[in-house]
C-alpha cells in the first residue's frame, strides 16, 4: 500500500535545516579535529500555514498525522517549489532489496547513483510509477544494490518528496466562528535510521 502523500502549500517562507553528525575531539594541546560521521545530511523543514481559508487544508493534514500516529510512522512530503538538488540520500544496499522510491516529483531530469557509480536506465534499473494523482515514481534493480551501499541521486528541476516524519506536536490555532485569523505549524524531518557511515 503506497505511503501518505502531503501535498498542501504552506504559507512562505518555508524553513529549511540542514545538519550532519561531526565528531569532536580535542587533544591535549587544544588542537582540536573534526570528523563526519555521516556521508549524506539529515534535513528538517518548519512549516507554517496562515488564513482562515486553509482550515480544511488543516482537517487534511491533521488525517495524516493521526494515520501516522503523530510521527509513528513516516509518510511523502512535496515541497511546494521546482528545485535542483545533488546527492540526496534514498539509503543502503542490503544486498536483497531492489525497489526504491525515487524522491523527486516530475524530475526533469535524474541521475541514480549507488555508492558514487552512475547507474544507466534499462542497463541496471528500470522505473514505474507510484501511487495515484500524486504519484511519486519506484526504482527497480535488476540486480540488488551491495550490502552497505549507498543509493542516491541528483535531479534537476522537480519537486522534492523526502520521506519524512512528524518532529514535534502538530500546533494550530483555535479560531471561533466569524474570525479572519488560522495558524497552524508542523515540523517534518527525514528519518535516516540506516545513514550509512564514511
Amino acid at each position: 500500500m503506497p505511503k501518505r502523500f502531503l501535498d498542501i502549500t504552506p504559507s512562505y517562507p518555508l524553513g529549511e535545516i540542514e545538519f550532519w553528525r561531526v565528531q569532536v575531539a580535542e587533544s591535549e594541546s587544544g588542537k582540536e579535529v573534526r570528523s563526519t560521521r555521516w556521508n549524506f545530511p539529515r534535513h528538517d523543514w518548519d512549516l507554517y500555514w496562515r488564513r482562515a481559508s486553509r482550515v480544511s487544508e488543516a482537517e487534511a493534514i491533521v488525517d495524516i498525522l493521526r494515520e501516522t500516529k503523530g510521527g509513528g510512522t513516516s509518510f511523502h512530503w512535496k515541497m511546494p517549489y521546482p528545485s535542483s538538488r545533488k546527492d540526496i540520500y534514498m539509503g543502503t544496499g542490503t544486498g536483497a532489496r531492489t525497489a526504491w522510491v525515487l524522491p523527486v516529483w516530475i524530475p526533469g531530469s535524474f541521475t541514480l547513483y549507488v555508492n558514487s557509480a552512475q547507474q544507466t536506465v534499462t542497463t541496471h534499473y528500470t522505473v514505474t510509477s507510484y501511487g495515484g494523482a500524486n504519484s511519486l515514481h519506484i526504482i527497480t534493480f535488476g540486480t540488488a544494490p551491495p550490502s552497505g551501499q549507498a543509493v542516491h541521486c541528483t535531479f534537476v528541476d522537480g519537486y522534492y518528496t523526502p520521506l519524512v516524519r512528524q518532529l514535534n506536536p502538530w500546533r494550530s490555532s483555535l479560531i471561533p466562528p466569524g474570525f479572519s485569523t488560522f495558524e497552524c505549524y508542523l515540523t517534518l524531518r527525514e528519518p535516516k535510521e540506516d545513514m550509512p557511515a564514511s
